[in-house]
């Protein structure tokens, strides 16, 4: 009786978009929502990078630094109001999408990518239904899909888990914002930097590959050789341990 050859599922590659590559100010947008927020407990807004934590932590942080020992029922009060204004502003049009983007995701999918969006505040659904996207996206994961007390850094691992048979080393991350690329690396993943006009050195210390130009530059072979050489990366410093 002849052999079966078993045939292997071919890899599934995911790319996954942090949302600050399509809105024109993330930060300034997180800081104005924030501020509304935290002007409810009467606490200024600290400044600081705003990113690493999710918005339920993140208002905690801050009213910790104030010098408050908040309640559990008054974070969650303050993060709603965080969350009505980011909803407010999505509303708004305060997200602005690259033109070239959804021909970017499509060309991904047609080269076999799963294509996710990524948002590290809450609001994730409502971001991917504002940049009109919606149906060419595989999953869409922001902080409501995490536990209160998690940090920013386990989406990518949503990612992946969201995606039948996707792997942390099958993923890379499209970001624009070194925080963002620390996520990604962090987790394993790779990462493309959309670095514009931000100097790119850092990136490259982060682990990420700096793509000089934008988003509309980004094409699927960047995404695939990133991918590579996470891997040969990870690889490395397996076996230096």
């Amino acid at each position: 009786m002849a052999s079966k050859v078993q045939q292997q599922a071919p890899e599934v590659r995911v790319a996954a978009f942090m949302s600050d590559v399509f809105i024109t100010d993330s930060h300034g947008l997180l800081a104005e929502c924030y501020r509304v927020a935290l002007d409810t407990y009467g606490v200024r807004l600290p400044g600081g990078h705003l990113g690493g934590m999710t918005p339920h932590a993140r208002i905690r942080e801050c009213l910790r630094v104030a010098g408050v020992d908040p309640d559990p029922h008054d974070v969650q009060r303050v993060t709603a109001v965080f969350c009505r204004k980011m909803e407010q502003q999505i509303v708004a049009g305060a997200i602005v999408c690259d033109p070239m983007a959804r021909s970017r995701i499509e060309e991904l999918r047609v080269r076999g990518y799963r294509v996710a969006l990524v948002h590290a505040g809450y609001g994730a659904d409502a971001i991917a239904e504002r940049l009109g996207i919606v149906d060419v996206l595989t999953a869409v994961v922001g902080a409501e899909h995490l536990d209160p007390d998690e940090s920013e850094h386990r989406l990518v691992g949503r990612v992946t888990g969201s995606i039948r048979g996707a792997r942390v080393d099958a993923c890379c991350g499209i970001v624009a914002s070194l925080a963002g690329a620390r996520l990604f690396v962090d987790a394993g993943a790779a990462a493309i930097g959309i670095v514009g006009s931000m100097d790119a050195e850092p990136f490259g210390r982060a682990g990420a590959v700096p793509n000089f130009r934008t988003l509309s530059y980004l094409a699927s072979g960047m995404v695939e050789d990133a991918i590579n050489h996470r891997r040969g990366v990870n690889r490395k410093h397996a076996d230096d341990k």
